[in-house]
């Protein structure tokens, strides 16, 4: 809703309090007045840019977390659910301190809403501090699907010869190593003691492997028995475009990822509109701005999570595009995605 919709919903009580707040001066008990100061204030980008600077991380991440996607929330799920754990206990003072400074207000139904235009202005503010890090390439129009050619190397691998699984339904280490030979990445047998939450095998098998074989079986193309068998599913499966694999492959990556890493989407969504003018950005600083969106997950700090669990997967499947000069690293949108934004 825009903003005088907004502000029409609440209470008297409500607008003379954030009037109060905001240290506005007008007749409290003239509703037209409370609202058009209000509006005024709320509507001049230089004073909310302000305002916008003197936030807290945690509120700009609020914030944020409403402008991209989250649109109505009620106060205990998805807003609280979206900030970092160690911040969540502060959720009632960032939110009452919000509401006080004339972002947040209640709608219909009790849920809690962020005006339209406010959105808009917050987009544009993160947008400002991300160009701080911009640099203007080329478009990055690399053909290099490796994950759309992993994708048929395995299945045709798959197709063509026996793979037998273990009791635990995964593939016996030696067929692995001959599998993973055959892929674009090079990866190897993964060691550590521990690996789990970021797909079905993940413990038994290397980061992209594990997801491109995840991908496979929630499409129903494999089935796991005595060994592993290609079904009819795939006769269609191999004649679907690039593109359609593409983004089938970011969902499921989501779905499966967001389980560990809840705020997920929201990053993808950030990368998106961030990155869709074409600029590109180094890589160390993506992922220093990603970082602190993200919680640690049992032993991973959330620097890792994003240069292991976000960034290389999103290169993989073809969602970010790599550039090194001298030596540095830049990311774009792929191009495609690009397209889409227009």
């Amino acid at each position: 809703m825009k903003l005088m919709q907004v502000l029409s919903l609440q209470p008297q009580k409500e607008l003379v309090e954030r009037v109060k707040s905001l240290g506005l001066t007008c007749n409290a008990h003239s509703r037209q007045q409370v609202t058009e100061e209000l509006s005024k204030l709320l509507l001049n980008r230089e004073k909310l840019k302000e305002t916008w600077i003197n936030l807290t991380q945690s509120e700009k991440h609020l914030l944020l977390q409403m402008s991209y996607g989250i649109s109505l929330a009620s106060y205990s799920t998805e807003l609280l659910t979206s900030l970092r754990r160690e911040d969540q206990h502060l959720f009632p003072s960032i939110l009452h301190g919000l509401k006080c400074k004339g972002w947040i207000y209640e709608g219909e139904n009790g849920h809690l809403t962020l005006p339209l235009e406010l959105k808009r202005t917050i987009k544009q503010f993160t947008l400002e501090e991300w160009q701080e890090e911009f640099i203007i390439l080329p478009r990055n129009k690399s053909q290099d699907y490796y994950a759309i050619y992993d994708l048929f190397e395995f299945m045709d691998t798959v197709s063509d010869s026996k793979v037998p699984l273990t009791k635990t339904k995964t593939i016996y280490k030696k067929q692995l190593l001959n599998i993973l030979k055959l892929l674009s990445m090079e990866e190897t047998i993964p060691t550590e003691k521990w690996r789990f939450g970021y797909g079905r095998h993940f413990n038994s098998y290397p980061d992209c492997f594990s997801f491109l074989y995840d991908f496979c079986f929630d499409q129903g193309w494999i089935v796991e028995g005595e060994s592993l068998t290609v079904t009819e599913k795939w006769n269609s499966g191999q004649n679907t475009s690039i593109n359609e694999l593409l983004d089938r492959m970011l969902r499921v990556y989501i779905r499966i990822y967001r389980r560990s890493i809840p705020q997920l989407p929201f990053i993808v969504d950030l990368l998106t509109n961030m990155l869709s003018g074409g600029d590109a950005i180094e890589e160390k600083q993506l992922i220093h701005k990603i970082k602190d969106y993200v919680d640690p997950y049992y032993y991973d700090n959330p620097k890792q999570i994003v240069e292991k669990r976000i960034v290389s997967m999103l290169k993989y499947i073809h969602f970010l595009s790599l550039t090194e000069i001298d030596g540095n690293c830049y990311l774009q949108l792929n191009e495609r995605l690009m397209m889409r934004t227009k």
